[in-house]
Parts: structure tokens; sequence; C-alpha cells
């Protein structure tokens, strides 16, 4: 970790505080954007992949998604390493990493009107999910993938409390399996959360919570009013939220530094 840190005071000591044990999220959120042509003048700095998936998409909030997980990459590399290329891959499960930096993980998660990149030094995986009201029928669909005791525990309440549970458990479990980076190659009622212990929805709007599962530690929190986060990993640690205005392009435009990203 020694050798991050040096990084980072070398190249962003205003900017930039990344404490040891911290997870570092940066998110934009898609209302901020009132135009699709301003954030394509940063087509420049997605790879060729990624302008090309983003093309495919017909809805402009999918394509807002999909330019923005990039970006917000973009921007987090920058602010970490300075102006610097670095290289993206994937494991054989689909998990993306970079190549050629060791002490630098991230993952990122999108729903809604959120779009977030969690850093770590250490695996990371995060998932973040838009929190609805779901119909029984679409629940008890989704519940029957789950453990018997995560079953019983979200099937134990009514309406909206009924969607909540199902999004806690859902998205600490997503998160989970991306830390792994096995993607749903390992069941989801391989393991089971202690439901006993899971934090209430008011408990959730009021701090972050955190608990051991398995080999990792969750960590749980409201991601604005009406989005929900989970994050694994391999310790317990504080979360750092940094909001990205992609109404401001040219002062992304200067966070970016000119980094470049390449995919092989």
């Amino acid at each position: 970790m020694q050798s991050l840190i040096s990084r980072l005071s070398k190249f962003n000591k205003q900017n930039l505080v990344m404490i040891q044990k911290t997870i570092l999220i940066y998110y934009a959120v898609l209302s901020d954007i009132s135009g699709e042509t301003e954030l394509q003048e940063l087509d420049f700095y997605l790879t060729g992949f990624r302008r090309s998936k983003t093309k495919r998409y017909l809805y402009r909030e999918d394509r807002l998604r999909s330019r923005l997980s990039e970006l917000l990459l973009l921007v987090g590399i920058s602010d970490l390493l300075g102006k610097v290329t670095v290289s993206l891959q994937a494991n054989s499960y689909g998990k993306p990493f970079l190549t050629d930096v060791e002490d630098i993980h991230f993952n990122i998660s999108h729903s809604g009107e959120y779009v977030a990149c969690a850093f770590f030094e250490t695996e990371i995986g995060l998932d973040v999910e838009r929190l609805e009201t779901m119909s029984d029928y679409s629940i008890e669909n989704i519940v029957s993938f789950f453990s018997e005791d995560e079953q019983e525990y979200i099937l134990a309440e009514k309406g909206l409390a009924k969607s909540f549970r199902l999004f806690q458990v859902w998205t600490i479990k997503e998160a989970y399996l991306k830390y792994l980076g096995q993607g749903l190659s390992k069941s989801l009622d391989s393991f089971s959360l202690n439901c006993e212990i899971l934090p209430g929805y008011f408990q959730l709007a009021e701090e972050i919570w955190q608990a051991e599962l398995e080999d990792s530690f969750i960590i749980q929190s409201k991601l604005g009013k009406k989005h929900l986060l989970a994050l694994s990993c391999d310790t317990p640690a504080d979360l750092d939220f940094r909001h990205i205005d992609f109404s401001q392009i040219s002062n992304v435009k200067t966070r970016l530094k000119a980094s470049i990203l390449d995919r092989n």
C-alpha cells in the first residue's frame, strides 16, 4: 500500500486524500446531464470497445450509463496515478482489472440514476440498485434462488418493506460474487447471509453498516434517497464518496489529465 500512498501524494496532494483501508467511491448522477451531446465531447477518452458498445444502446439513459462507467474509472485513475496509460483486461469470468497496476482494484455498478466506481487497495466488489416496489410474484421468483433463511427474511414483510429486504439481500450477494470475481458461476444459494444482523431501512439512512460474510467484509449504505449500495472487500473500511458532476465538462476534462485506457 505504501507505493499507492506515495503516488497519491506526488500527483494530487491538494485534492485527493486516500488513507489505508478507505474505499473511494466515484459516482455520477444521470440527472446532472441535460444533454447527451455535451457528454459526447468526452468520447475521445473512451476505449474503442466502450464507444462501440455505447452506440448499440437504443435508449439515452443506457448510453449515458455506458459512457459514465468508463469515464468514472478514468477520472479515478487520473486522480490516483496522474497522466498515465493503463491497460484493462478481464478475467475468465468477465471481471475487468488493471493489468499494470497491482495495488489499485476497482469495480463498477449502475442502476437507475446512479453510476458508481469503487477503488480499493485489494479486490473489491460493488453493487448498486434502485429501490422500487416490486410485485409479490416477482419477489417470489427472485428469492427462489436465495437460501431458505434469506427467503424467510424477505417474505416475512409486506409491500415496500418486502421490496427493501429483497434489494438489501440482492446487493450484498451480488457485491460478494463480484468481489470473488466468479460471476454467477457460484450460485446465489451456495452461501447465506445472517439475516438477523441486517440493518433496517431507517438505520441505513443514518449510518453505514458492515459485517463479516464468509471470507470477506460486507459494507452497505444508501446512495441518495432511492438507491442502495453494497461493497465486499477483505477488511473493514471507511467510505469516501466523490460526486463527479458531468454537467461541468471542462472541469471533467481537467480532472482526466489526458489519461489513456487501453482495453486488450
